[in-house]
């Protein structure tokens, strides 16, 4: 189920091209879910307000990579 939500977001993330301001977003939601995962000590003390922002993984990638973006989309 996991891998099969992976490739359904890579196949929607790559089916325009991807010019540098979308790669660096899609790198820093990449890179802020993986770190939440494999630091998690790094962001075990944030705020109560941060909780459900950074409660998890996948909510704190896709802020991250909605943020990263200038228009506020990736697609």
């Amino acid at each position: 189920s996991a891998c099969y939500m992976i490739m359904s977001g890579l196949q929607i993330v790559t089916s325009e091209k991807l010019d540098y301001r979308r790669t660096f977003a899609i790198g820093l939601g990449l890179f802020a879910g993986l770190s939440h995962d494999i630091v998690p000590q790094v962001y075990a003390n944030v705020p109560s307000v941060l909780h459900p922002v950074m409660g998890s993984s996948l909510s704190f990638a896709v802020i991250v990579a909605h943020l990263g973006t200038p228009s506020g989309h990736l697609v």
